[in-house]
């Protein structure tokens, strides 16, 4: 700095420096009593002079002035000009760093972009990142375009919660209260189940069709089927008569019903009873399965004859997988025409576990609600499978209730309420 441009700071910082009264003399105050205390630069006549006394900011620089008003050393460079104090730099306003940015902080002590939506984040590169909605779900859109978990297996559909189920669409009949004849009409040539009027108080919901493979699986996660490759839609087909009780009791539980049988679980090993709570099966509002009785009423639907499909004079093949149309495999359910009820395959394709306990005597007297409680490991179930050579509706079967060597499924029924 030339000795010109000097002077004319120094003249201005003369002029700045005119204090107001009280403050100059505070200043002598001060000088006075450093004077005394060491020694201080000599102004003219004599004054003492305290070195970088304060500070003055002129033509965007800023300089230390001793106490005398003198222009001291350059401390800084203002880049934006003197503050409005004279004495410090002016503050450059903040420019944001946004370039490419959509979100997160600008450096001037705001954010970028308009922010991310609500299923969005900000990422490290100030970019908003789609945020998979996956808690809880298993299946179905994550909000992102794509879907979560890894989708559902063959046999499965995502459900409204978002979790992989059974796709099986399962309905229920309502059979109505009634009275019928059971037996054969023939007895006397098959020896044979003698015909009796049987009533039933009570009407009862019965399953359309018989349970499935997926859906058996899927509450039980057993996959014991002789017929795997039939496909998730065909009968479950070699359960024993305990896994189809505890089944029966997993969608009581599922629906907040009360359970009709008394099942223990231990290392996978699966034993019920009916539950002592009920006198008989008839009193469980749970879902249980049907006494032969309900089987032959619901099977039969009003028919008369050995099978429903001679009510039009029509063929088993119409309405049955059995031995001359089967081709030694079962098949998937509800392919084959229902009866009057609504109900598919009630003769064929699988056996059909009932309530009640094989080895007892038919009556030809009349009998309401009738029941025959289990007596040992005998079980009784119905309706013939696909290796059968006829199916008179009439006919009962039976055996171990853990035979496994058969074709045995089962249809649950439920007691309705107010009959």
């Amino acid at each position: 700095m030339n000795e010109g441009t000097m002077s004319n700071h120094s003249s201005s910082i003369r002029r700045y420096s005119g204090l107001q009264e009280g403050t100059a003399a505070l200043w002598g105050s001060m000088i006075l009593v450093l004077s005394l205390l060491t020694t201080g630069c000599s102004g003219n006549d004599g004054e003492v002079c305290w070195p970088e006394t304060f500070k003055v900011c002129a033509a965007s620089e800023v300089y230390w002035v001793d106490s005398c008003g003198r222009l001291g050393g350059h401390i800084e460079d203002c880049l934006c000009g003197c503050a409005d104090s004279d004495h410090a730099c002016q503050q450059c306003p903040c420019e944001p760093i946004c370039e490419s940015k959509e979100c997160g902080p600008d450096g001037c002590d705001g954010v970028c972009g308009a922010g991310c939506l609500e299923n969005e984040r900000c990422d490290e590169h100030g970019k908003c990142v789609c945020v998979p909605a996956c808690v809880d779900r298993s299946c179905g859109p994550d909000g992102c375009g794509g879907e979560c978990g890894e989708g559902c297996y063959s046999g499965y559909r995502c459900s409204e919660s978002y979790r992989c189920e059974p796709d099986v669409d399962v309905e229920w009949v309502l059979a109505p209260a009634g009275e019928f004849v059971m037996g054969d009409g023939d007895y006397y040539l098959s020896g044979c189940c003698p015909p009796h009027p049987v009533i039933l108080t009570r009407a009862f919901w019965i399953r359309s069709t018989e349970v499935t493979q997926v859906e058996f699986t899927y509450r039980l996660g057993l996959q014991y089927d002789r017929f795997p490759l039939c496909g998730p839609t065909c009968p479950a087909d070699r359960v024993f008569w305990e896994w189809a009780a505890y089944y029966c009791n997993l969608i009581s539980e599922e629906e907040g019903l009360p359970t009709c049988y008394r099942c223990v679980v231990v290392d996978g090993d699966i034993g019920c009873l009916p539950s002592e709570q009920w006198l008989t099966p008839y009193d469980c509002p749970g879902y249980r399965l049907p006494t032969e009785a309900e089987w032959e009423y619901a099977a039969r639907a009003g028919s008369p004859h050995a099978n429903y499909a001679l009510d039009w004079g029509g063929s088993l093949d119409e309405i049955a997988w059995y031995d001359g149309n089967s081709g030694g495999t079962t098949h998937p359910i509800g392919m084959k025409v229902p009866n009057a009820l609504g109900l598919y395959d009630m003769l064929g394709n699988v056996y059909e576990w009932c309530a009640d306990g094989g080895g007892h005597d038919y009556s030809e007297d009349p009998a309401i609600d009738p029941y025959f409680p289990i007596q040992g490991d005998h079980c009784l179930f119905r309706g013939g499978e696909y290796s059968s050579l006829d199916l008179p509706v009439w006919m009962p079967g039976g055996g171990g209730c853990g035979l496994t060597g058969m074709a045995a499924g089962f249809r649950p029924v439920r007691t309705a309420n107010g009959s």
